[in-house]
């Protein structure tokens, strides 16, 4: 079947950089995108890979956005929007060519600047803030475990401490009925000037947690917030969370990502005029693509007092390493540091700690950082891919009965084809999302999926980074992550928080003949999870071990393990159809 080649293709991106006038109602933005998705995509270009794509689609969002910072960009202004357009091809080889040469810090002269923005007598006592830890499951720690310096806890938003927050804080009260346990903790530590260190599960407010104390820092006239994010999709998340928040206090904000065709209107030199005549307040950007323009001496990051990198478990892999540390080593060394992840490996929070430097910090962790504990997990173990195709097109006629469902293919080409099998079903409006797509394309179809026009969407690991839509009902890993932690960002997708502050959902992962490894990974997993596992799981990964020792045995089965906590009651597991 199609989907078994290895054959793929990668289209050449033509990134955009919208600057907006936030102080207006129309979303101009938006409007842009929507108009740019009606146009034809332009031609791809043939190439053939042998080896997955998780990895690869990765970097066709966020790896190196751009070409070459000497070649012409272009913008066009249209009312309140500025659409900055460029011919781009993508960098294979990741953002280690868009580093910025480094800063001798004591040959620049910084000016002074406001780092804290609450008083320490409204500080939270120690004894509630320690009932409120515990009933929130949330564990504080400073570096070297030093005192944990006095900061109040966020419960109401009209509680917001910093009066230049006043106009955010009523938005945000007549929206969110409180705060979430990440923004409670979160927002009054980087307002008091802390370097924050946060982890909180998929769907927990995490970028909310961030958005208001960098409204604080922003002062009008020069650039004082910056957000890194690794892929085009998250910027844009970011952004469009951002984006009201810095209108109701008259900044401006501006997303800078690649991948997105235009027409070119204006040559560099322009483009850095009109920068240089009208600083942005707050930027959201890809890192190459930021480094990219910084290099053209349209953003100065000397003014920056506040920077958040997200997704921090991503930005510490080999593509973004060299990216990511030449941007904070531009910056004021005293800027407030914020980093925040849905999970951290070992390697990445040292790699965190050392960008904070000689400074202390403050780490904060939400939860007990296991895939998101509201959704189920299941695991269907069978054959060949055949199997899989199968079991997908008798059970998702079912299940898309319960709502959204995304489903996870390890490559571009599994995408297409698994696209195609399940377009027709039963009550099945099915929508792809993979680098060889264009970027008005994916922009259009995330945003069919949000408003339910699509309620299936087949996409590779870059999918489950940065999108939040709330109502996933179900995650399918058709084929299985590359690691745990992909694993658990694609299981988050089925527990984003609802309206009401919940989240629930179902995961189904199909184990085919080649995936004992990953299964034997994850049962250790859901060990230590209190998961309950299956029959057919446990037999399919003892089945693995002999496999390896050299003893025999192996293959698929017809059955599932269920992945219900036992905790939360419940046996077995689901039995898909073999």
């Amino acid at each position: 079947m199609g989907f078994f080649g290895d054959s793929d293709s990668d289209d050449e991106a033509k990134p955009i950089v919208s600057k907006v006038n936030d102080g207006g109602d129309e979303d101009t933005l938006d409007d842009f995108m929507s108009k740019l998705a009606e146009e034809k995509p332009s031609d791809s270009k043939k190439k053939t890979k042998s080896e997955r794509l998780d990895l690869e689609d990765d970097n066709d969002f966020c790896g190196a956005e751009s070409k070459s910072a000497t070649e012409d960009r272009s913008c066009n202004t249209k009312g309140s929007l500025l659409e900055v357009q460029e011919d781009d091809k993508e960098d294979d080889q990741g953002g280690s060519t868009f580093t910025l040469m480094r800063v001798n810090h004591a040959e620049v002269r910084y000016e002074e600047f406001t780092r804290s923005f609450t008083a320490s007598s409204a500080a939270t006592p120690p004894k509630i803030l320690s009932d409120w830890s515990i009933a929130n499951s949330c564990v504080i720690r400073v570096r070297n475990n030093q005192p944990l310096p006095p900061f109040p806890l966020l419960r109401s938003f009209t509680s917001l401490p910093s009066p230049a927050l006043k106009e955010v804080a009523s938005h945000l009260a007549s929206t969110y009925p409180a705060p979430t346990a990440i923004q409670s903790v979160a927002v009054p530590l980087a307002l008091s000037g802390n370097n924050v260190i946060a982890c909180a599960q998929t769907g927990s407010g995490k970028t909310l947690s961030f958005a208001i104390p960098m409204m604080a820092h922003l002062t009008g006239g020069k650039t004082r917030g910056i957000v890194v994010g690794c892929t085009r999709e998250l910027v844009m998340q970011i952004y469009k969370v951002i984006k009201p928040l810095a209108a109701l206090m008259n900044r401006s904000s501006i997303p800078l990502f690649g991948g997105n065709g235009g027409k070119e209107k204006f040559s560099t030199w322009n483009l850095k005029k009109t920068f240089k005549s009208s600083p942005v307040d707050v930027i959201v950007a890809t890192p190459a693509r930021l480094c990219d323009f910084v290099k053209m001496g349209s953003i100065d990051l000397s003014t920056v007092t506040m920077v958040v990198v997200d997704e921090v478990d991503r930005m510490c892999t080999y593509q973004f390493l060299p990216v990511v540390e030449s941007i904070l080593q531009n910056l004021n060394p005293a800027c407030v540091r914020c980093f925040y992840s849905a999970t951290y490996s070992t390697k990445a929070r040292r790699i965190v700690e050392g960008w904070c430097g000689s400074a202390s910090y403050v780490d904060v962790k939400i939860g007990n950082n296991n895939a998101a504990e509201s959704v189920e997990q299941h695991v269907v173990v069978l054959g060949k891919k055949e199997e899989k195709v199968s079991w997908l097109r008798k059970t998702l006629p079912t299940l898309v009965g319960g709502g959204s469902i995304m489903i996870f293919c390890g490559m571009r080409v599994a995408v297409d084809e698994v696209g195609k099998l399940v377009s027709g079903l039963g009550g099945v409006k099915v929508g792809c999302i993979h680098g060889d797509i264009a970027q008005a394309d994916r922009t259009k179809t995330v945003s069919l999926f949000s408003k339910g026009a699509v309620n299936v969407l087949v996409g590779t690991d870059v999918a489950a980074r940065g999108l939040d839509i709330k109502g996933v009902n179900t995650v399918i890993n058709f084929d299985v992550a590359k690691d745990l932690e992909s694993h658990k960002h694609r299981v988050g997708r089925a527990g984003r928080m609802t309206a009401e502050g919940r989240g629930s959902g179902h995961a189904f992962t199909l184990l085919g003949e080649r995936d004992g490894s990953f299964g034997d990974k994850l049962m250790q997993q859901w060990g230590r999870e209190g998961r309950e596992v299956g029959p057919d799981f446990k037999a399919f990964v003892e089945n693995f071990g002999r496999s390896r020792r050299g003893g025999g045995g192996g293959g698929g089965g017809g059955g599932g393990g269920g992945g219900k906590r036992q905790k939360i009651g419940g046996g077995g597991g689901y039995y898909g159809p073999g």
